[in-house]
């Protein structure tokens, strides 16, 4: 099986919560240890994002690091602040802490990305008002690149390091706007990533076409 197929698999089942942690195995009669390996705590599908033993947290600073640095490079610092602090705030289970560059907007949309869980985070179900703050800030630096797809890259971002993508991976994301507790718009990012080349791109609400596009080459 390849690496994409293997992820894809692997996300299934966790965004199910029927992979292979330590309680699914001894509730499957596989185990008789439902403890982390890493830390020994009680290793249930939450748990693998938050193992704070050292090497899932060297693990987690290097993914970070990756995601950082796609950050800085395609938008402004105070949304890259955000995404990580979302990410962080999932990982340790608290609130975000406001930072004085971020507008109460940007802060809306992390509080809803961290109250829908890290399942979602992980696994592509981010709110569609992401996208209305890269364009904004698009508009801002003149910049003609689509919002869209630097969502799409971002979301490929979180579970995907550079330089294992060997071949084409495509995913559909259900991406929600939760407005008290209501679903008011869905939309879907089907996403084409394939090493050396393009990432192609389109979003759709319900049957219609919204936006269609291309990116820069994934290295």
């Amino acid at each position: 099986m390849s690496k994409p197929d293997w992820q894809k698999v692997w996300f299934a089942k966790f965004n199910a919560c029927i992979g292979s942690v330590r309680t699914n195995l001894v509730r499957r009669k596989h185990s008789d240890d439902p403890t982390c390996p890493c830390c020994g705590e009680l290793e249930t599908t939450e748990h693998i994002y938050q193992c704070k033993s050292a090497n899932m947290q060297a693990a987690y600073n290097v993914h970070m690091e990756e995601l950082t640095s796609h950050l800085r490079a395609t938008t402004s610092k105070a949304i890259t602040d955000s995404i990580i602090e979302v990410c962080n705030a999932t990982r340790e289970l608290r609130e975000c802490e406001l930072d004085q560059e971020w507008d109460q907007t940007l802060l809306d949309v992390a509080t809803v990305q961290i109250s829908v869980g890290q399942r979602a985070l992980l696994g592509g179900r981010w709110p569609t008002r992401w996208i209305e703050q890269q364009k904004a800030y698009n508009n801002r630096t003149r910049s003609k690149k689509s919002p869209e797809i630097w969502l799409a890259r971002t979301i490929c971002t979180t579970h995907l390091h550079s330089g294992e993508i060997e071949t084409i991976v495509t995913r559909t994301i259900c991406t929600t706007y939760l407005h008290s507790g209501e679903i008011e718009t869905i939309v879907t990012v089907n996403i084409t990533v394939t090493k050396g080349s393009n990432i192609a791109c389109s979003l759709t609400n319900g049957s219609e076409m919204i936006s269609e596009g291309g990116s820069n080459t994934v290295e």
